[in-house]
């Protein structure tokens, strides 16, 4: 048992949790991000900024740095559309804050999502080991908000300093909020290593979608052009995503890295392979932050995981697919 392990199970229940539930009461899911007073992109932008970033200090260019391939203008225009709403407002030097309408729109979206992900029935799982989950993810936050790392987290720092939901009462709703917290420390060592590598942003996240269908099935959303720039452009305003999502798999495909399919978009062996190597320096670089546990305590977790996930796909099978998206 090792970390990488419980990492990877972790993962999996934060995603797992979500499809269950949407499998149980898809109604409940769909709801939950339907019942905001505003729609479309404008909707998409409120929520990443809600959950991803400090309520009082929004700036386009911010947000821009975090997406490369978007446009502060096309950002800046959506948030001009939240303070017509009434949910932000702008301050100077083209800085934007969200209102106490807007922060409540996120909290109200939260108490949504806490109420549809606590239907299923977790079948002998108990409230105590539930409980001991989340306390590890809280434990693993803790830790990579002190160990920055040599390269800072600027996007885990972000996350920390958004709208927060009330931790007061540990429910299972709060491993999908931490997995995806886990995942923006994750993320600032997945920009680490493209700079490195000197790869296009869109072509990464591409490669990594389809990365995901072989190696982490319950992490995969896209398998064709259609999907992949719906995701694309939930992120932040793209003029023509499906167009770039195209020429970033041509290049993809010209090194030999990725195909077409019957079945869909898939990587090769050979794009298999490098995107392993890249993924494992990730998770090793992330993994250095984390807490050291003892075998027992590992054993514990990954017993728990285990049957937790075992339940969530006895719950979602047949239904593979998501409806909604996760934070």
């Amino acid at each position: 048992m090792n970390m990488r392990e419980i990492w990877i199970e972790l993962q999996r229940a934060g995603v797992l949790v979500f499809r269950a539930a949407s499998a149980f009461d898809g109604e409940a899911i769909s709801a939950a991000f339907d019942e905001f007073v505003v729609a479309g992109e404008v909707r998409e932008i409120l929520i990443r900024l809600g959950c991803g970033y400090s309520p009082s200090r929004l700036r386009p260019e911010v947000y821009a740095s975090r997406y490369p391939y978007s446009d502060v203008a096309a950002i800046r225009a959506l948030l001009l559309q939240l303070v017509d709403a009434g949910l932000a407002e702008e301050g100077s030097h083209s800085s934007f804050s969200l209102t106490q309408k807007g922060i409540g729109e996120i909290q109200a979206w939260y108490e949504r999502m806490a109420l549809a992900l606590s239907g299923p029935d977790l079948a002998g799982i108990t409230r105590s080991e539930i409980e001991e989950l989340i306390e590890a993810d809280r434990e693993i936050v803790a830790f990579l908000d002190s160990n920055r790392g040599y390269h800072g987290s600027p996007v885990l720092d972000h996350r920390l300093k958004a709208v927060l939901p009330d931790f007061s009462r540990p429910a299972l709703w709060h491993h999908h909020f931490h997995t995806w917290t886990i995942q923006a420390a994750q993320e600032d060592e997945g920009e680490h290593v493209r700079i490195a590598r000197d790869v296009d942003w869109i072509e990464w996240f591409v490669r990594r979608q389809l990365w995901f269908i072989d190696r982490r099935p319950w992490l995969a959303r896209a398998r064709t052009f259609e999907r992949l720039a719906h995701y694309l452009e939930s992120y932040a305003p793209i003029e023509d995503a499906e167009a770039a999502c195209r020429e970033a798999f041509d290049r993809l495909a010209t090194r030999g890295e990725a195909e077409a399919h019957a079945e869909g978009l898939r990587l090769t062996p050979q794009g298999l392979t490098t995107c392993d190597g890249d993924e494992l320096e990730i998770d090793t670089n992330l993994l250095a932050r984390w807490p050291e546990w003892s075998h027992e305590k590992l054993t514990r977790l990954h017993e728990i995981l285990d049957r937790l996930n075992a339940r969530f796909e006895q719950i979602r099978a047949p239904n593979t697919e998501p409806q909604g998206g996760p934070t």
